[in-house]
């Protein structure tokens, strides 16, 4: 007897094979899409961080050195940062950034509203030619993940 064709339990063996297939694909696909989401969320947020600085110099935002905090603005801490008596946030909003064309969010990836801190971090190390410990100021920026949409 001549066989033409497959089986009932060959077909269905393949099909099997390929919902496993498309279901690891899909798996895989899936965290790369969200990695690379995450990645570009990132990256709007260092830009906008990074241009918070731009815009402080661009606009002459002076902070006093007696103004300087100790510690960086972190996640963890940055709703219970106190600064030195007589000095108070200095802040812009990301509308605020797009508006005087410092920055571009056609993505719409970062809250319009919200604020990223301008602050000047105080800390000590060595002074590259003397060797001598030495007292430096930075400008520094920071906005909680939060800001991201």
């Amino acid at each position: 007897m001549k066989k033409n064709g497959f089986t009932l339990v060959e077909l269905l063996a393949v099909i099997v094979i390929l919902g496993i297939i498309i279901v690891v694909s899909t798996t895989a696909v899936s965290s790369i899409i969200n990695n690379s989401k995450n990645e570009l969320n990132n990256n709007a947020l260092k830009n906008a961080l990074d241009v918070a600085i731009t815009y402080a110099e661009k606009e002459k935002i002076f902070i006093s050195n007696d103004c300087a905090l100790d510690k960086e603005i972190t996640e963890s801490n940055y709703k219970s940062i106190s600064y030195p008596s007589g000095c108070s946030e200095q802040s812009v909003t990301v509308q605020k950034l797009i508006d005087m064309g410092l920055f571009n969010d056609d993505s719409n990836i970062l809250k319009k509203d919200g604020k990223i801190i301008i602050y000047k971090y105080k800390h000590t190390g060595k002074d590259a030619i003397t060797k001598k410990d030495k007292v430096f100021y930075d400008i520094k920026s920071f906005a909680s993940e939060s800001l991201i949409n």
